[in-house]
Parts: structure tokens; sequence; C-alpha cells
């Protein structure tokens, strides 16, 4: 571990953390590439995990094809003292919607049904269809309103036709018309699954085995059954703070498999996102089809962020990114791809965590693709005193640095953001030269810290509000 970090963390954290972390390794030693970078992300993963109070986590990363890291940490049942291994199923929640573009591209490949076809022309019963496409359900763009009070959900029913799934949104207020307007919308890809299934002629799960997870391989993935759960899924929880609470009856997600209703792993999601990265010519998927899927549609000349189902778009240090998160009762989902490297990464937990999961999916990338692990000038116990504003709120503090690993107290201010979670300190963990990780309990931040022998600054955005604070040398124990 780093530094002794956990070990300092749990004598200065406001409440006792427990949790047990169990790290799996899968691949002959041939697939991993240097152990620095395996232990890098090994141990900044398990810090998070304990901070945050996950009852557990999968990680895996995809470089050049390949999938080079794939570990467990925590516990998949907390009472039974499972652990959670790289074959540990999650729910994906709305990472689903990448899956099911991900068939979209397949279908329209082969002719089975057109981005621009209207979904009346393909066989959908729906009111007021007209001028809805798949190209604007897949980039929330043809109207279709997202959760309503008028929705006719029942959390606990499990839905067997296209004709009970749709009928829980079909008298919902309207967003706009098509093509008029961006709102995300998971009833949106509800009606893009019954267009995808009424266009193959065969259920909807039924064409995602056939016409995907068998030719990739995804052999863990399917929809979320709760009468008949995969051998290997996780037990769903809450979190309350920072402690997990099993949820008693969690939801029938039947009505949204493909926005919200499929379970996998990291790994098999991956193995999806390595169809775009290996395109070829005759390939599973076409350079043009991921071109498309990859580019943002537009309102008007605007441009919304979302292609063909994946968000797009430029991370910190200006390098593209395309990726989807998900959130639901007892899952937190990501997957993260910089298609210019050839990396990728997707993170899987089985409790409904609200956090920065895509800062946290870049944090742990980076430190894979330059695990640099160097030692501070400074030396251990070296501590700093701080005052900024976190937002437009005044912030005072106590920085301690001590070679790679460190601790930032939390002023008021970001507890009150933190609400259940709060905290007396963060710990930090160097990444490379001035840039440092922020292990919270909302997830990893990344910031900028630089010293000087008498002064420095610490930088690093908490969503829409900066932290950001002068740095002066204080006593050194």
């Amino acid at each position: 571990m780093l530094l002794g970090l956990i070990d300092g963390f749990r004598k200065r954290a406001s409440a006792p953390l427990r949790l047990t972390v169990a790290l799996v390794l899968v691949g002959s030693p041939s697939v991993w590439a240097s152990e620095p970078a395996s232990e890098a992300v090994r141990s900044l993963a398990s810090d998070l995990v304990e901070v945050a109070g996950l009852p557990g986590m999968s990680i895996a990363i995809l470089e050049d094809g390949d999938i080079v890291f794939a570990e467990g940490l925590g516990l998949a049942d907390l009472e039974s003292g499972r652990p959670v291994t790289p074959k540990t199923v999650f729910r994906a929640a709305s990472v689903s919607k990448t899956v099911a573009v991900t068939l979209l591209a397949r279908l329209v490949q082969e002719g089975v049904v057109g981005l621009d076809d209207e979904i009346a022309d393909i066989g959908v019963k729906f009111p007021d269809s007209g001028g809805v496409t798949p190209r604007l359900l897949s980039g929330h763009l043809a109207g279709i309103g997202h959760y309503q009070g008028s929705d006719q959900i029942d959390r606990r029913r499990h839905y067997e036709s296209s004709e009970e799934m749709l009928a829980v949104f079909a008298e919902g207020e309207r967003a706009g018309a098509p093509g008029g307007q961006y709102q995300y919308s998971t009833h949106g890809y509800t009606l893009l699954q019954v267009a995808m299934s009424t266009a193959a002629d065969a259920p909807f799960l039924d064409v995602l085995e056939e016409q995907l997870f068998e030719p990739l391989g995804m052999s863990s993935s399917g929809g979320d059954l709760r009468a008949r759960p995969h051998p290997e899924m996780s037990t769903l929880y809450r979190l309350v703070g920072r402690k997990a609470f099993p949820i008693p009856v969690p939801e029938d997600p039947s009505y949204k498999w493909a926005g919200g209703g499929l379970v996998s792993t990291p790994s098999d999601l991956l193995r999806m996102a390595g169809a775009y990265l290996e395109s070829d010519a005759g390939g599973f998927l076409t350079p043009e089809t991921v071109d498309l899927w990859w580019t943002s549609q537009k309102v008007g000349n605007e441009p919304t962020g979302v292609g063909i189902g994946w968000r797009v778009g430029e991370d910190s240090d200006g390098r593209r990114i395309v990726h989807h998160a998900g959130s639901m009762g007892g899952a937190r989902s990501v997957v993260y791809i910089v298609p210019d490297e050839g990396r990728a990464i997707s993170i899987m937990c089985n409790a409904q965590w609200s956090s920065l999961i895509e800062s946290t999916a870049k944090v742990l990338l980076d430190v894979w693709a330059q695990p640099s692990w160097g030692g501070l000038e400074q030396a251990d116990g070296t501590r700093w005193t701080y005052s900024g504003t976190f937002g437009d709120q005044p912030v005072t503090g106590d920085v301690e640095l001590g070679g790679r690993s460190g601790s930032l107290s939390v002023p008021d201010a970001v507890n009150e953001r933190l609400r259940q979670a709060r905290m007396d300190q963060f710990p930090l963990v160097r990444l490379s030269d001035s840039r440092w990780a922020v292990v919270s309990p909302i997830g990893l931040i990344e910031s900028e810290l630089t010293v000087s022998e008498r002064d420095g600054t610490l930088k690093f955005a908490w969503g829409s509000r900066v932290f950001e604070a002068t740095l002066r040398r204080g006593s050194t124990r």
C-alpha cells in the first residue's frame, strides 16, 4: 500500500471503516504490463473502496485489443463474505444503452433496420410516433420524456411483452417534436428496443444474445432476471453515508432492458468496447459505423455531446473520450474509452453510489498508462496550512505531504456537499509531478498540487465547483 496511507487514514477518519478487500488476478503473466502499473491501479482502487465504504467493485482495463487488467475488490455479498472476482456480475444500469446501440450498429450494418426508418414503418405501434427514428431515439432527440409521474411502472412486476413495456409510458407528456431538442430518456430506449426487436422478428434479449453477446464472447451479460439471477450476480446495496445496506426487494427492470435492465462484467463491457477500437472493413463493426456512432448529433447547429448512444467529448487533458455511465438501485457503472490511445476502462459497483465515476475512471486509466511513483523532495510529515475558496465559500485547513501520499483536512463547505458521508480528512495520492488524486467518498478527483520551499497551490474541480487554495508551510512533526 502507499506508505502506510490506509493505516494513517484509519487513525484520522471521523468514523471507523472496515472492509475486506479481495484481489483476484486473471490471465497469464504475459498478459500484464509492468507490475508498477498493476500495483498502482490496485492500490488506488483499494483506497477508494475503503474511503467510500463500497461493498464491492470490479475493474477491467483494455489496451491494444487485450484486457490487461481485471480485478475484483471488496465483497459481492457482505453477509456470506463472497468476494468480488472478475467473473462477478453487476447491474449495468444506463451503460445498458451502449450495449443497445452496439446491437443497433450490427442491425444497421446487416440491413435489418435503418437509422432513419420511422418506427411506425418498422411496425411499432406507439401513439404519435410520426418522425421518430432509431437515430433520434439513440441520441435522446425523439421527443420522448424521461421518467414522469404519469408512468405506469410496477417495479415488482416482470414485463413479458413489448406492448406491456410501451404501455408504461405511452400516455406520458412528450418533451417536444422529434429532432427539436435534447431530452435524456430511458423510455426512448425502450422504444428503440422494441423497434429493433420488431425489425429482427425476435425477442430483444434473444437478438442481443445471437447478434452481440455470442460473437463478442460476452458470456456473463444478459437481462437482469430477478426470478432467476445469474449465478455470479452480486447482491445489491444502497449506501447511507459510507455504510452499505442490502436492498430488500430490488426493482425488476424488465420494462427497460435497453435503457437500464442488463447485467454484465467490466471485462464483457470492454470486449464490446474493443469491437469499436478494433474495427475494420468487414469486421464486427466497420470504421464508418464507429465514426458515425462516435460523432455528436446536433440540434440545429449545436452538438448535443451524444452520438448514437455514446457520449463524446474531451477530458481535462484535451484528449478525445467516448463514455457512458449508469446508476440505479444497487449499481454504479461506467465505460470510458480513449480512442486515440487504444485504451478503455470499465468500473462496476454493487451499490447505488453518488459519485464522479467518469473522473474516477480517467484517474485509474491514467495511472495504468503512466504509473509514476517517485517521491517528493519533502520529508515525511511536512505540514502545510491552506486558505482559499470552494465555489464561492471560503475554506481553510491543513495538508500533510509525505513523498507520494498525504492527507487534506476537509472544510465544512465540502462536508456540506457530502452530507451523511462527512469526513475529517481525505487521503491524497501522488500520480505524477504535480498531479495528485483526492480520494473522496464520491470518487477519485484529479488535482493540481504544487509546492516550493515556503508555499504552494492546490486546485481541483468538484462537479461544477472548484476548490482552489494557497498553501503555506506549517510545522514539521
